[in-house]
């Protein structure tokens, strides 16, 4: 019985596994529109005013725990762009990766850059650069980047008050497998004890 207590406070209080992530397989870009798939799920994004091909380094500080590669697949785009993100069909978890996206650089304009989401997220890593208030993300200065996370989505806007039009990146990625959850674990556990009092109640026979 002290084993089985023990598997069931370790299984209980052991960090759950991070989910591998598979990134965007960006297709083609032109005419403010850039295409892909991730996951096998069929995406667009558009509004883009600078929307060339591109990569970023998504190993540093910024993304751990969901690093990609050194020279991981992105997209340009300007930051003054307003773009909208369709997927073919819901996804439940959307990682959303910034990279270098710019804040007041030199107090160009009146009030510091915010980037505001048609829905809601939780910062999984970095953004250090920037601050959180509601569905919005503002940089006062620097560059922010980091993952985002946001669930059942299919559609995704990004506005900007943003005026500079200078060049940062984005990508995306989703989850390539569920994530283990106490729920199930703890599941696990009350099989086991089931299991192991039928064997009690057999060996008393």
């Amino acid at each position: 019985m002290a084993v089985l207590t023990a598997f069931l406070i370790s299984a209980f209080f052991a960090p759950q596994a991070k989910a591998t992530i598979d990134f965007t397989n960006w297709a083609s870009s032109s005419g403010g529109t850039a295409t892909g798939s991730v996951n096998g799920v069929n995406f667009t994004v558009s509004g883009l005013g600078a929307s060339s091909l591109d990569s970023a380094n998504l190993t540093g500080s910024n993304f751990t725990g969901f690093t990609g590669s050194a020279s991981q697949g992105t997209i340009d785009m300007e930051s003054s762009d307003q773009l909208t993100i369709t997927l073919d069909s819901t996804v439940g978890t959307l990682y959303f990766y910034t990279v270098f996206w710019r804040g007041n650089a030199g107090g160009a304009q009146l009030a510091d850059p915010a980037y505001t989401f048609s829905a809601p997220f939780t910062v999984l890593a970095g953004e250090t650069a920037g601050s959180v208030a509601g569905d919005t993300l503002t940089v006062p200065s620097g560059f922010a980047s980091g993952v985002l996370a946001f669930s059942n989505i299919q559609t995704l806007t990004i506005s900007t008050n943003n005026v500079s039009g200078n060049i940062q990146e984005l990508t995306f990625g989703l989850s390539d497998a569920p994530e283990p959850t106490t729920a199930t674990l703890m599941g696990i556990g009350v099989a086991v004890l089931a299991a192991f009092r039928f064997r009690k109640s057999t060996a008393r026979r």
